[in-house]
């Protein structure tokens, strides 16, 4: 059998040495088999299994960074979840806190008193908020049951009646209405002399305190564990003084 080697191939062993001199000079070894010599097939298995690792290894490498941005996405997500769980649990309690002081504190009083007997006409019958109606009394009610004289039924859901307290006093009592629901009494009286309105003030004055709960510049009193306050305050015009007292539903 024929060496492979090109000196001794028979079809080559007769070319001149100095021509596979140059060959071998010019070309590399790794390249013989371009000229139909055998090559060897290491170097192709060799690179196969080094590109198959390479592959391997990248995609290790993006299953492992979309697993660890999986875990993140997930943390955050219970992070929030815990915060947002946490903050409902303290904004119920303190709910639940203030809900525990508002019933753990007594409604104001509304005491059943008798009024002094300048005051008797205006307090007739001295019962509920006033006069014998409540928060829950309708328009129709009042009108029915209100003993002074309807003067006026205001377009913004008001009822005006007056009432004489003597020869030269009169006053006027307006009921509020929004809704169809009481939300407000204002008791206007007109007394004949400023002597006479700061005699007004001063028994309204002692009334209240006795009656309702005493604030700074107002009263607080409760019927049917409705909270409302009363104002009083006397003014100056040019028809001569008056006092008002407002009885004012507070908002829910």
């Amino acid at each position: 059998m024929f060496s492979t080697h090109p000196f001794f191939h028979p079809y080559t062993r007769f070319i001149p040495k100095p021509f596979w001199f140059g060959i071998f000079i010019t070309c590399k070894p790794a390249k013989v088999g371009e000229f139909g010599m055998l090559s060897h097939p290491k170097p192709l298995r060799h690179e196969y299994k080094t590109n198959k690792k390479s592959t391997h290894k990248q995609q290790k490498r993006k299953i492992d960074r979309q697993l660890q941005i999986q875990f993140f996405h997930k943390k955050t997500i219970l992070f929030f979840s815990l915060l947002c769980l946490l903050s409902l649990q303290a904004c119920q309690s303190q709910a639940d806190k203030q809900a525990e002081t508002a019933a753990e504190l007594p409604l104001p009083p509304n005491k059943l008193l008798t009024p002094p007997e300048t005051l008797a006409p205006l307090f007739n019958p001295p019962t509920a908020v006033l006069r014998g109606f409540d928060w829950n009394s309708k328009p129709e009610q009042i009108q029915d049951q209100e003993s002074a004289s309807r003067i006026e039924e205001n377009s913004l859901g008001s009822e005006i009646f007056s009432l004489d307290l003597n020869e030269e006093e009169f006053a006027d009592i307006t009921y509020q209405f929004a809704e169809g629901q009481l939300t407000a009494i204002q008791l206007d009286i007109y007394p004949a002399s400023e002597a006479s309105a700061n005699n007004y003030v001063s028994e309204l004055t002692d009334f209240f305190n006795a009656k309702y709960k005493k604030r700074s510049t107002l009263w607080e009193g409760s019927e049917k564990e409705q909270i409302f306050t009363i104002f009083l305050t006397q003014k100056n015009s040019d028809s001569g003084p008056f006092v008002t007292v407002m009885w004012e539903k507070e908002k829910e």
